[in-house]
C-alpha cells in the first residue's frame, strides 16, 4: 500500500517524523509537506508562482507552498502511482458542481501543467 504523509508545520516537525515512523509499517510512504511551518493557512493555494519540490532523500520531498499544494502536488505529480486517495475522489466529485471550486480546479490544473513543463527544460 502506498501513503502520502503531509503536515502543516513543516518538513522539519517532529509530529511528522513520528507519523512516518508509525506509518512505516503499513506500506510504502511518500512525505511531501512544507518548507516552513503553515499552521491557520486552511485550503490556501499558491498563485502567484510555481512549486519547486525539493528531494530530501527517497520519497520525501519539501514544497515552498500550503499543505493544500503540497496534497496536490503530491497526488498529481510526485507519487508514483495515479490512484488517487478515496477522500480526494469524493472532494473532486463534490466541488464539480460549483463554479468557483471549478475555477479552482481550472487554476491547480494550469499550475501542475506548469510544474511538468518546467521538469522538462
Amino acid at each position: 500500500m502506498r501513503l502520502l504523509c503531509t503536515n502543516d508545520d513543516g518538513i522539519l516537525a517532529y509530529g511528522l517524523e513520528c507519523l512516518v515512523r508509525a506509518a512505516d509499517p503499513l506500506g510504502e510512504i511518500t512525505v511531501v509537506a512544507p518548507d516552513r511551518e503553515q499552521s491557520a493557512t486552511s485550503h490556501s493555494l499558491t498563485l502567484h508562482h510555481p512549486l519547486r519540490p525539493v528531494k530530501r532523500g527517497e520519497r520525501r520531498y519539501q514544497v515552498d507552498g500550503t499543505p493544500t499544494d503540497c496534497v496536490m502536488l503530491a497526488v498529481e505529480a510526485l507519487h508514483q502511482s495515479r490512484a488517487m486517495p478515496a477522500a480526494w475522489r469524493t472532494q473532486r466529485r463534490r466541488t464539480r458542481a460549483s463554479p468557483a471550486a471549478a475555477a479552482g480546479q481550472r487554476r491547480r490544473e494550469h499550475r501542475r501543467q506548469e510544474w511538468h513543463r518546467s521538469q522538462d527544460r
